[in-house]
């Protein structure tokens, strides 16, 4: 946990234990993500957390102040655009964010009943929420925005954190079940 937040001692003593960066207990801090990354590992919640420590990396855990303050447009709820919107307004940006669903999060409640509780993945959700609340991101839900409305928005820039479109597979043929993503927790799959 510490990895993650070097402020969590502080964090607690503060008494603000809901800005704590949570732990998902993914091993990538120790053990690297991928081949590019085997060598050194890194953080999937605090990209910054391991960087401060290598040649080339930042001097520190802040972000640099943006040479001008502009207006920002982020679209998408998910942790991406979470995490987009509120990097952008520790950086002076003014951020608008807005989510065409209901709530925030993306595919985390989906991730979560996946991987189970172990992860900390509701945490994380929770966590990024508080961040968008505590650094005064405007978050704007129920919101579908097309290029007409980011025209009449205005934006300096826009960020499109919208996920990526899944492509819906035929089945294989030969009595194959194929099943959708969305379904595949409530789908009847045999044993």
């Amino acid at each position: 946990p510490l990895t993650v937040d070097p402020e969590y001692v502080n964090k607690l003593r503060e008494g603000r234990r809901d800005e704590i960066a949570p732990c998902c207990r993914c091993l990538h801090c120790h053990i690297g993500g991928n081949q590019d990354n085997a060598d050194r590992g890194y953080c999937r919640v605090n990209a910054m957390t391991q960087r401060v420590f290598r040649e080339g990396g930042p001097s520190g855990y802040e972000l640099p102040a943006a040479d001008a303050a502009k207006k920002v447009m982020v679209i998408g709820g998910g942790p991406g655009g979470m995490m987009a919107a509120q990097t952008a307004v520790k950086r002076g940006h003014t951020v608008t964010l807005y989510e065409k669903s209901g709530s925030l999060g993306g595919l985390l409640d989906f991730a979560h009943n996946v991987k189970g509780p172990h992860e900390n993945l509701a945490d994380f959700k929770a966590y990024l929420e508080r961040q968008l609340e505590v650094n005064g991101v405007n978050v704007v839900l129920s919101k579908e925005v097309d290029a007409a409305f980011v025209e009449s928005e205005a934006p300096d820039a826009v960020i499109l954190a919208v996920g990526g479109a899944r492509d819906v597979l035929e089945g294989p043929g030969g009595g194959v079940p194929v099943v959708e993503f969305n379904d595949f927790m409530t789908a009847d799959m045999g044993e």
